[in-house]
């Protein structure tokens, strides 16, 4: 067993994936890692995933201001719901990665999420009538295209939802359900991208698409009612507005800053935890400080919230500094703690590798320094495994080398480390942010990204000058009425820079006009997502219908036709290098004997043709078989002797 509190240091995020993974294979249960920011959870997610095959859940928090009345990223509520229900059902241990900020939310308790989830099963009875019923009112939204969680459209037999998933298999992923009367036929798996198929299931759990849920029963929704009146007189509640939409079952913006109302015990992440589950936390101090400048921001927030009516005590919605503290007391802790570097960075195992590759490569390259260190290690029988971000990579990577006289093998994730045979080199497709070496057990693991950081190993076809992404959209440059390109629904007309109440906030949001009148308010720290449209001709183009699948079709066709004919420029290259050419002898005899006779003429004497022609092949090791042809045409106006005047 781990100790109540434990304490070690790990050199950078690579190491503390490999610590984590580690840790959860000796206890056989589920453990929670706590972090400092919501940016480090899908990098660790992906660096633990390269060390085991314990599924990754990522619980975030929610991207919205405390107290605001704006509602969250409907794909941060499924991550959230999915962890929450992975975690109550223990079907199996996983690896829960949790921010800061998300541990202090308090959330719906276990057994009203657990009992909001609908089982649907192929070849057995189902009313579907009922069935959109549950889901609207486990806050699904009716649209024409499933597109993100929460989504639901139903056509005749056929029922698309888009329920958060806890099976890594049908992440970004819908369900397709077919009926035949009250029969589900089938279930199966669409890309919502593409619209197609890729997998038939034999039955589904469809989680609730929101952590705010209502009884369904009339008893009990009539005794909620009741009680809901008491609570908000409780705590002081007073916005009228709001009490009214929460008796007719209305979720609005900032219902989420609500829950206390709505569920007289909400419970936190560590309730759903399994009895002594290891807590992580990396970075202690971080995270500590972190957790102390949230209070701040949300008492702050509460006192602006509070003069509007719309606020509840700020320790009925989140965890206290002290209550967070004493939840981790309460169970086995391991704190992972970075080296840091003189200058307070994080170290990195291989940043002098990274800083000597970046200093030749001019003069000897970028495999050289990195061939020299590997063939150290493996003349000392040690083994080398260097992840790559692509199989592209890593097949570039082999060939140079091999070139280096190093010969790699192949190894599949997830790693088993004590498998690895000593003394080899080993290249795996996945990638690590941060590679670190293991002395004690021989072995060193590589990050390709980050010792080459975004060079191309291979022949590289950029240009120079070009600039890989767009420049974001200047309002100078595009007038009213001009057509605009939003990067996911399309084309639309430009109707200028409106300034409006959204959610209680003031703000300037675009106006895009689509095909119906349908209007889009795009606010203005999103104008990376639109641009002036381009054409080749100046007939204009015919706008997009906003909610419509033309775009993302016509996305989809081009993204396949560029592939296609990147693919047959690759065949047309690979043929034409395979192919032996005929080499030309780049001088003859009476090639040398003209220019030695033109270099003995007087200057004003040769022939301006000729000397425009040495002037371009001159030295000897530039003469090619069209200079010998030039030479050849200037022959008639050289004769023996003298030039003709």
């Amino acid at each position: 067993m781990l100790p109540i509190h434990n304490q070690l240091s790990c050199p950078n995020h690579g190491s503390t994936a490999l610590r984590i993974a580690r840790l959860q294979a000796e206890q056989q249960q589920s453990i929670c890692c706590i972090i400092p920011t919501d940016e480090l959870l899908e990098p660790l997610a992906r660096d633990i995933s390269l060390f085991t095959s314990t599924p990754v859940l990522l619980y975030p928090a929610f991207e919205i201001p405390p107290y605001a009345r704006l509602s969250p990223d409907p794909t941060t509520t499924a991550a959230r719901i999915a962890a929450l229900h992975f975690l109550h059902e223990r079907n199996q241990p996983g690896i829960i990665l949790a921010s800061a900020e998300a541990v202090l939310r308090r959330v719906l308790p276990g057994p009203l999420l657990s009992g909001s989830c609908e089982l649907v099963m192929a070849g057995e009875d189902t009313d579907r009538e009922w069935l959109i019923a549950a889901l609207l009112g486990n806050g699904y939204q009716h649209c024409e295209l499933v597109q993100q969680p929460g989504d639901l459209a139903g056509r005749g037999g056929i029922v698309d939802c888009f329920p958060p998933s806890f099976r890594p298999a049908l992440e970004g992923k819908f369900l397709r359900l077919a009926f035949k009367g009250d029969t589900v036929k089938s279930i199966r798996a669409v890309d919502p991208l593409t619209q197609r198929s890729e997998e038939e299931l034999d039955e589904a759990i469809l989680l609730p698409a929101s952590d705010i849920l209502f009884p369904r029963q009339a008893a009990a929704l009539a005794q909620w009612q009741e009680e809901l009146a008491h609570r908000a007189e409780a705590f002081g509640f007073t916005d009228t507005t709001a009490l009214q939409q929460l008796r007719e079952q209305h979720r609005f913006p900032g219902i989420e800053f609500l829950l206390p109302l709505i569920c007289p015990e909400p419970q936190t992440l560590f309730d759903y935890l399994p009895t002594g589950a290891v807590c992580v936390v990396q970075d202690p101090l971080a995270v500590r400080e972190k957790v102390g400048l949230l209070w701040e921001r949300i008492e702050h927030n509460f006192q602006e919230a509070d003069r509007e009516g719309f606020a509840l005590p700020p320790k009925s919605l989140f965890l206290s500094p002290a209550e967070l503290e004493r939840r981790l007391a309460e169970r086995p802790r391991l704190d992972l703690c970075p080296e840091l570097t003189p200058d307070g960075q994080q170290s990195s195992g291989h940043a002098l590798l990274q800083q000597e590759i970046e200093l030749e490569r001019k003069q000897r390259g970028v495999i050289a320094p990195l061939a020299e260190r590997l063939t150290n290690w493996l003349r000392a029988n040690e083994t080398a495994i260097i992840a790559c971000r692509s199989s592209l990579q890593a097949e570039h990577l082999e060939e140079m080398l091999i070139g280096c006289g190093l010969h790699s093998q192949r190894a599949k994730t997830p790693l088993v480390l004590s498998d690895c045979p000593r003394g080899v080199l080993l290249l795996v497709e996945h990638p690590l942010s941060q590679g670190f070496d293991l002395p004690d057990e021989g072995l060193h693991i590589l990050s390709a990204g980050e010792l080459f950081s975004e060079k191309r190993l291979g022949p590289s076809s950029r240009r120079k000058g070009r600039t890989a992404q767009r420049e974001q959209l200047s309002l100078e440059d595009i007038a009213v009425g001009e057509t605009a390109v939003h990067r996911d629904h399309g084309l639309a007309s430009f109707q200028g820079l409106v300034n409006m109440d959204f959610a209680g906030q003031r703000g300037d949001f675009l106006l895009l006009e689509f095909l119906g009148n349908d209007r889009l308010y795009v606010p203005v720290d999103q104008l990376h997502l639109v641009s002036r449209y381009q054409g080749l001709s100046e007939d204009q183009p015919k706008l997009d219908k906003l909610g419509s699948s033309r775009w993302q079709t016509a996305k989809r066709k081009v993204t396949e036709a560029v592939w296609q004919k990147a693919q047959e420029l690759l065949d047309i290259y690979a043929r034409r290098e395979m192919r032996q050419g005929h080499s030309f002898q780049p001088q003859v005899d009476c090639t040398r004997s003209w220019l030695n006779r033109f270099l003995m003429m007087r200057r004003r004497d040769r022939p301006p043709r000729l000397t425009m022609c040495c002037a371009t092949c001159w030295p000897r090791s530039r003469w090619t078989g069209s200079s010998v042809a030039t030479l050849a045409m200037a022959r008639p106006k050289w004769r023996c002797g003298r030039p003709a005047r």
